[in-house]
């Protein structure tokens, strides 16, 4: 096949990237030693720095008077805070309300700083500044042949309260959503968070009450949560025709299932000492109530695919898990988005837990099983090992099921200061998956170059390869431009199939990305276009795929 031709852009860019000058993260807060808080001055910016004289423009102004009835009240941004006056100065500490107030969606960026010192006494400098946080979206995706259209009315931060107000409407191959939504994530100045959804769907709808004081510190002891919800939706099988029978270039629709669920949860966390050093130890519990019954659509209410039908369940289960976790996290530019910091997550965890249900206090016997592991491997400052791995299983009535055993590898590095090299493989392997649960793959991440939903089973997978290149100017101030190139393999199949070369659909490509820095979300738009390469390029795979979606990251 022809290859695609190196493009002026594409040069210009890495010829742009490879002269900028280095990046930085940023100043590490740090604090005197023996010290201890004594104010904590908020200082607020809008949307545009209008100190900064390129951003003291007659438009720049009209979109911070636009902007000010929803500028974050200082209020809001002390209950956020990690850090609270007169007690110890810490710099990890400090580190940690700068990383809260960053991960806010309608902050664009945050400082905390010692300002000024009194013998054993400090002041804490707490600078935030604001992204644009009224949206009115319309926006049209097509990714692997699937098109998913969307219309947004959002508030990110009502009245500078922190609060997130939004009603959408969603389109695409499965279903027609409009959703409303509500959360506030600090009730009244506390830490207590509420979260309210109301869905009316084409093929259902879905309900959802959410009320918790999660842990929002890392020394935090203790944490609470309810949550009650239910919903009704569609959900499709894939397999190949004749299921499964010769070979499977393609999978398709097989069977549809209607899911009805409802159910609440009680929890509580505790830390039994909370942070010690960069070490945490956190153990949950809990009661969870869950009921799932499954209703075969069309076909005169019978089931097409008796062997792929998920089961009923009415169960109460006792909920318990332990987690453990180094904590590192660092301060790094251009990985993942164009912001001026990331922070970026190196630490390591582990943690392990079991859903029981038994018939004292359920209709059913069952059990749920899960342990997960994370290690990070820091090769310097700018390059990184991720090893992931995971399993689950469930029991039903003494039946084991819905067995997975996962294990993910994560590479990225920082080649030079305005480009990002990332890598990234996920092998699954499932026992007994229910037909919805079955693995699909087509047109996201690791298969671009193919139709939505081309490919299903029980095992999978995924190889990513990508390059980013971020230019190193902004247009108006407010996008940055990036460009990515990548190569991608992605495969699923079944228990006992044949496995060569040929099970993993292989592709390229390259894209444009466009990140609105000042928005509330760091909203990305991607272009794709991506080309299958491999024994099955010829095989109704020719020609260039071309996607559009919008997403957080580069």
């Amino acid at each position: 096949m022809r290859q695609p031709r190196p493009t002026p852009l594409l040069a210009l860019l890495v010829c742009l990237a490879a002269a900028a000058a280095p990046g930085t993260a940023g100043e590490t807060p740090r604090c005197p030693p023996g010290t201890r808080i004594g104010a904590i001055r908020i200082e607020r910016v809008n949307v545009f720095d209008t100190a900064i004289p390129e951003e003291n423009t007659p438009l720049f102004r009209l979109v911070n008077a636009l902007h000010r009835p929803m500028l974050t009240r200082a209020s809001t941004i002390r209950s956020l805070l990690t850090i609270h006056e007169g007690e110890p100065c810490r710099s990890d500490r400090l580190e940690e309300a700068e990383r809260t107030l960053r991960a806010q969606r309608f902050v664009q960026d945050a400082w905390v700083r010692v300002e000024r010192r009194d013998q054993e006494v400090v002041d804490v400098l707490v600078r935030v500044q604001d992204a644009w946080s009224t949206r009115l979206r319309l926006s049209f995706s097509s990714q692997g042949g699937a098109n998913r259209s969307t219309f947004r009315i959002l508030e990110n931060n009502l009245l500078g309260t922190g609060s997130r107000l939004s009603w959408e409407r969603q389109s695409d191959e499965d279903r027609v959503e409009r959703t409303f939504s509500y959360e506030n994530p600090a009730l009244g100045s506390s830490h207590w968070r509420l979260v309210l959804e109301d869905s009316d769907n084409s093929d259902g709808y879905a309900r959802l009450v959410q009320l918790e004081r999660p842990f929002w510190r890392l020394d935090e002891r203790r944490s609470f949560a309810m949550l009650a919800f239910e919903n009704r939706r569609e959900e499709k099988v894939y397999d190949c025709p004749g299921g499964g029978a010769g070979p499977c270039p393609r999978v398709v629709e097989v069977d549809r299932w209607a899911a009805d669920r409802r159910g609440g949860l009680v929890g509580f966390g505790w830390s039994p000492r909370g942070l010690v050093g960069d070490r945490l130890w956190r153990l949950f519990g809990g009661l969870r109530h869950e009921q799932v019954r499954w209703t075969p659509v069309g076909n005169g209410g019978l089931a097409l695919r008796p062997d792929l039908a998920p089961r009923d369940a009415r169960q109460t289960f006792l909920t318990l898990e332990a987690r453990w976790e180094r904590i590192d996290f660092r301060r790094v530019s251009f990985f993942n988005t164009a912001r001026r910091i990331e922070d970026l997550d190196v630490g390591d965890r582990f943690n392990a837990g079991a859903w029981i249900a038994n018939s004292l206090w359920s209709d059913d016997e069952a059990l749920t099983l899960f342990v997960r592991g994370r290690r990070t491997v820091a090769f310097g400052p700018r390059s990184f090992l991720f090893l992931g791995a995971g399993w689950s299983g469930r029991w039903l009535r003494g039946d084991s099921y819905a067995r997975v055993g996962e294990l993910e590898l994560g590479y990225l590095v920082k080649p030079a200061p305005l480009q990002a090299l990332f890598g990234r493989l996920v092998v699954s392997i499932g026992d007994e998956l229910e037909g919805p649960f079955r693995f699909v793959i087509g047109g996201g991440k690791g298969a671009r170059a193919y139709a939505s939903r081309s490919f299903a089973g029980s095992r999978r997978l995924v190889l990513n390869l990508e390059h980013r290149f971020f230019a190193p100017w902004y247009i108006l101030r407010l996008v940055r431009v990036g460009l990515v190139g990548f190569v991608e393999a992605a495969g699923a199949w079944d228990a006992g199939d044949p496995v060569s070369w040929n099970t993993l659909h292989a592709g390229v490509g390259v894209g444009l990305r466009f990140q609105i820095i000042r928005s509330a979300d760091g909203t990305t738009i991607h272009l794709n276009a991506a080309w299958p390469v491999g024994p099955d390029a010829g095989e109704g795979n020719e020609g260039v795929r071309f996607s559009v979606l919008t997403a957080t990251t580069f």
